[in-house]
C-alpha cells in the first residue's frame, strides 16, 4: 500500500524532523531504522527543494520514501 502526502514540503523541514528522531533514537539506545542516517544526509543535501513523503507498508515491513516534487525521483528512503 502506498500513501502520499498531498502537499510538498521543504526538504529542510523533513531534515529537521528526521534529524531529531534519529538523534533521539541514538540518545535513548534505540536502533535507528536501516537507512535513516543516510536519508537524513540526503535530505540535508536537498536543502530547500520541495519533497513529498510517501509510506510503503506491508505486513512485514514499512518504508518511508522522500520523493522529489515531480514524483519522478527518490531523494531518500528509510526502512
Amino acid at each position: 500500500m502506498l500513501s502520499e502526502g498531498h502537499q510538498a514540503t521543504s526538504a529542510r523541514e523533513f531534515w529537521d524532523i528526521w534529524t531529531f528522531r534519529h538523534q533521539t533514537m541514538l540518545d535513548t539506545g534505540v536502533t535507528p531504522r536501516p537507512g535513516l542516517a543516510e536519508a537524513v544526509g540526503k535530505l540535508q543535501a536537498a536543502e530547500v527543494s520541495l519533497v513529498h513523503l510517501a509510506k510503503i507498508t506491508s505486513s512485514q515491513r514499512r518504508f518511508v520514501v522522500f520523493l522529489a516534487e515531480g514524483l519522478t525521483r527518490c531523494i531518500a528512503c528509510t526502512g
